[in-house]
This record gives C-alpha cells, sequence and structure tokens, in this order.
C-alpha cells in the first residue's frame, strides 16, 4: 500500500471518531436540553444522525485500509504521465468530490426539515424541491464514485451543471445574491474538476485552490448576509438599552404616584411625558423589528433563522403586553388630573382601583411573556 493511502486511512479513522464524539454528544444534547421548538429539535436530531453515517463511512475506509495493509497489499509507483499516474488521480479526484458532495448534502439537509411546504408554490418552495431532487442525484453520484464507477462523472457533470444554473436562477429571483455567487463557484469548482485534463497540476489547482476558493466564498457571502441583519439588530439593541431605561422609569414614578394622595399635575404630566417618549421608541423598534423579518425571509429556512423569528414574535407580543399597560396607565393619569386635588368620591376611587387592578393583571401578563420570551 501507497504511504499516502495508508495516511489517508489514519486521517479517515481518527476524523470518524471525531465525528461520532461530535454528533452523539449533540444528540445527547438535544435530548437532554429540547428547545420549545420542536422541528428544531428534529432538524438538529437529523443533521447529527446524517454525520454519525459519514462517520461510521469514514471508520470503514480506516478499517479497509489497515486490511488491505496487513493483506501486504502494495500497489507499485509509477512514471508521472502513465496510465497507472491518471488512474490513481481520478481516484483521488472522485473520493475529493464525493465527500464534498456529502457535505453539501448535510448541509441542505436542515432546510429541508424546517421548510414550510405548506406555504404553496413559492420561490423558496420551489428552491428547497429542486434542491432536494439534485442533492438525491447527486449523492447517487457521489456513490458511484466511492464504488469507483468509471462512467460516473459524465452524469455527475450533467447533474452538476443543471443543478448550480436552475439555483443561480432561482436565487437571483429571490434577490438572494449570495447564493447566486456560491452556485457559479460551486458549477466552476465541479466543471474545471471534471473537465480539465487528468494532471497534477490541474488536480493540485482544482482541489488546493478551487475547493479552498469555494468554501471561502461560501463563507464570505454568509458574513455579508449577516451584515445587514448585524447592523439591523445593533440599532434595535440601542433602542431596547433606551426603552428598558424608560420601562424602569416609568414603573418607579408610577409607584410614586400611587403613595401620593393627591399627586400633582407636574408629576403626571412628567410621566406622561415618559410614556409617550417610550412608546415612540416602541414604535422604531417595531419598524426595525420589521425590517429584520424582510431580511430572515430572503433566507432559506436555517435554525438561527427560526429561532430569531420566533424570539422576534416573543418579543413583539412582549412589547404589544407593555403597550396595552402604557395605554390604560395613561388613562388612570388622565382620569387623576381631571379629578383634580379635590375630594374623591367612591365613585372616583372605584374606577381609578378599577384602572389600577388592569395594570396590575397586564404586569402578570408582561411577567409571563417575558418569561416565555427568555426560554430557549
Amino acid at each position: 500500500m501507497k504511504k499516502s493511502s495508508r495516511w489517508g486511512g489514519i486521517i479517515a479513522g481518527v476524523i470518524g471518531i471525531l465525528l461520532v464524539a461530535m454528533n452523539l454528544n449533540g444528540l445527547a444534547t438535544t435530548f437532554a436540553h429540547p428547545t420549545s421548538l420542536p422541528q428544531i429539535d428534529h432538524a438538529l436530531m437529523i443533521n447529527d444522525l446524517l454525520g454519525l453515517c459519514v462517520a461510521i463511512f469514514l471508520i470503514a475506509i480506516f478499517i479497509r485500509s489497515r486490511q488491505h495493509a496487513d493483506n501486504n497489499l502494495e500497489t507499485q509507483r509509477t512514471e508521472p504521465n502513465n496510465l497507472s499516474e491518471t488512474e490513481s488521480l481520478d481516484r483521488r479526484r472522485n473520493w475529493t468530490l464525493g465527500f464534498v458532495i456529502l457535505f453539501f448534502f448535510i448541509s441542505s439537509s436542515t432546510t429541508w426539515f424546517l421548510n414550510d411546504y405548506m406555504a404553496g408554490p413559492t420561490l423558496t418552495n420551489i428552491y428547497v424541491i429542486f434542491d432536494i431532487v439534485s442533492n438525491i442525484a447527486l449523492l447517487y453520484a457521489a456513490i458511484q464514485l466511492f464504488r469507483k464507477k468509471k462512467t460516473a462523472p459524465t452524469p455527475l457533470f450533467y447533474i452538476v451543471l443543471t443543478y448550480s444554473l436552475v439555483e443561480t436562477v432561482l436565487s437571483g429571483l429571490r434577490h438572494e445574491w449570495s447564493g447566486v455567487i456560491v452556485n457559479l463557484a460551486t458549477a466552476a469548482y465541479f466543471v474545471f474538476a471534471l473537465k480539465a485534463p487528468t494532471t497534477k497540476a490541474n488536480f493540485r489547482i482544482a482541489h488546493f485552490i478551487g475547493l479552498p476558493v469555494l468554501i471561502i466564498a461560501f463563507m464570505a457571502t454568509n458574513a455579508l448576509d449577516a451584515s445587514k441583519i448585524n447592523k439591523i439588530t445593533q440599532d434595535e439593541t440601542q433602542l431596547e438599552q433606551q426603552y428598558s431605561t424608560l420601562t424602569g422609569n416609568i414603573s418607579s414614578d408610577y409607584q410614586l404616584f400611587l403613595q401620593k394622595q393627591h399627586p400633582d399635575d407636574a408629576d403626571i404630566q412628567a410621566l406622561q411625558n415618559q410614556i409617550q417618549a417610550r412608546q415612540d421608541i416602541n414604535n422604531k423598534m417595531l419598524d426595525d423589528i420589521s425590517k429584520l423579518r424582510t431580511e430572515y425571509s430572503k433566507q432559506l429556512p436555517n435554525i438561527d433563522q427560526i429561532r430569531q423569528l420566533d424570539s422576534l414574535t416573543k418579543y413583539t407580543n412582549l412589547l404589544a403586553i407593555q403597550q396595552k399597560q402604557a395605554n390604560t396607565l395613561s388613562s388612570l393619569l388622565t382620569y387623576s388630573k381631571q379629578i383634580g386635588s379635590g375630594t374623591i368620591t367612591n365613585e372616583q376611587r372605584a374606577q381609578m382601583a378599577k384602572l389600577e387592578q388592569e395594570i396590575q393583571n397586564e404586569e402578570v401578563e408582561i411577567t409571563k411573556a417575558y418569561t416565555k420570551f427568555n426560554t430557549p
């Protein structure tokens, strides 16, 4: 056995063992600490199970390489330009492309299980369904590559070309320009790897330059997609801080209001001003939340997106209840100002007590909504 093949088997075994440990830990974590969103738990478990399948495959490669070593199945070195050299490069190319396809398959699986197919024939659904069909075809092609089928590269070429071009068009229609870049880079990598003459130089260009460029493009486009979301999130976080400060001030001043038998107009007006200032910030926050929803809607379904959209829904509900309480408090302040500093009748006292009770009930609702918001 060649030294490179022996080390390749050892590396496959080590990576396989690490993947087993990582994915078993992922499954245990999901079972022990489930989220409030079952679809995310299911997607995580399926992703970990697929990772275990790949890990077992890598360990099998290691075992097979050791069996060859034990049986002294040595492969003779050949000249750089003869047939054996070409076959060796083709085999290494096929294994590399096979693992790239496996990576694409596993990384896409989360989207397939999180997608909302009941939404109808939307561009996203068309994209995801086509992605499923294409990845099944690619997985079949990868299996043929691993089985050393000499005809496997030909159908793989046409599958990749169709897959990349169609998904490039669909990404463009969805205004997901990062997807356009990644799909074109994927097509370029596979086409060069499959159609360039089989030489060491072309092998190195494809897999030591082209593949890293594809990975970098994938990571860079993800970062680009996240940049706009991060900017909106930063703005919204600053507003949250101002909102939280005003909420604390309003709560303190309301307690002082309750302690005074006859609050003066200046105190009431100051509290009303704070309520209005917080409402203005609340409106800006809702605008930012709407922008975030728009940006997330451009993405394909993924775990972070689902979590963030669920968090935004919970937070919007919390803001709505707080605004409802603010409206009740405004009514109480207005009513108190109308009464003035004179003698309060039983009817007026009952009305104020009713409003105060509503505020207290709404505080309970706020506590429940806040607890739900902080539940992962």
